[in-house]
């Protein structure tokens, strides 16, 4: 089964740092998964490697909006998803692949070509998750003043109306990145899912026609021990500076897993779900799926809900 994610946000907000961080952070969790997540090609590896690299080497206070520049032309990594002990770089075809698309945040403003604009509209169409990274600082930060500016969400709302078919079955996440600063209370990550509904509430009235949508909020704290900072002006473009707790701080992401959990759990889910009932017979017979069907159970346990700004906020029985 071949799988597509499309990962949408602003320019230079993080999306492939965000992907290098999900996988690695997955590894971590779900080693108690009789399946394994790898990445198909060897030359993507460095790519992420280098994402990585720049997180974990954030200095004490440290630009990230723009500060992890943008890619200028759409990237794409192929992840496999097989049983554990099969070879991974044995030329075959795995049960399930997912290829992940990370588009241009300035593929999304009034200057990009017709061309550009039409090609991540074909996608979307296509995905069957697509992965909205929000940029928190600009949500949250002087009451939304530079929500509409960075993160686009009337753009991001017309993209997806027109791609979108009344019969499409996807899952949709809603991913505040960076959210340190906003979740470090309950009192303060229910005012980050809050302030989310609020500032996509035309997003997420125009999916709630769509009955077999799943939508959710996972925020993810990118870095882990940092705090917002400052706004500052570059050529009339916010930047927004952060600070880590302490000097030394370590890097310590959290919640960043929970994205790919997501998103695994509505794959299996709908590769166990998809197939001809002969075929479904067959491999019940001869335990094909075993591992799936497990996996599918650990990542119930992993996924957070209703806690930490995390919220399944339409059609939660696509994905349980």
């Amino acid at each position: 089964m071949d799988i597509i994610i499309t990962m949408l946000g602003a320019r230079g907000v993080g999306k492939t740092s965000l992907l290098a961080s999900m996988y690695e952070q997955f590894e971590q969790v779900s080693h108690d998964m009789n399946l394994q997540l790898y990445i198909r090609e060897i030359d993507q590896i460095s790519l992420l490697q280098e994402s990585l690299g720049k997180l974990k080497s954030a200095d004490n206070i440290f630009e990230l909006t723009v500060g992890i520049d943008g890619s200028a032309s759409p990237t794409q990594f192929d992840f496999g998803l097989d049983k554990k002990h099969q070879n991974p770089r044995k030329k075959r075809k795995t049960p399930i692949q997912l290829s992940f698309h990370d588009y241009p945040g300035g593929w999304f403003l009034p200057s990009s070509s017709s061309q550009e604009k039409q090609e991540v509209l074909d996608y979307i169409k296509k995905s069957d998750v697509i992965a909205l990274a929000i940029d928190s600082a600009a949500l949250m930060e002087e009451n939304g003043r530079f929500h509409d500016q960075i993160n686009t969400p009337m753009q991001i709302r017309e993209f997806l109306k027109n791609a979108l078919d009344i019969n499409d079955k996807k899952l949709i996440l809603l991913v505040p990145i960076k959210c340190e600063s906003y979740v470090k209370t309950d009192k303060d990550a229910r005012l980050l899912l809050k302030s989310i509904k609020k500032s996509y509430s035309s997003l997420l009235q125009m999916l709630s026609a769509y009955e077999s949508l799943v939508v959710a909020s996972t925020p993810v704290q990118t870095l882990g021990n940092v705090r917002f900072s400052r706004i500052e002006s570059e050529n009339a473009h916010p930047c927004f500076y952060f600070r880590k707790d302490e000097v030394a701080a370590p890097y310590k992401p959290r919640n960043v897993e929970q994205p790919l959990c997501y998103t695994l759990s509505f794959v299996i889910k709908k590769y166990l779900e998809d197939k001809h009932a002969l075929t479904r017979w067959v491999d019940r017979l001869l335990k094909r799926d075993v591992a799936f069907q497990e996996a599918l159970q650990s990542l119930a346990a992993l996924r957070k809900v209703n806690t930490d700004g995390f919220e399944v906020i339409q059609g939660r029985h696509l994905i349980n």
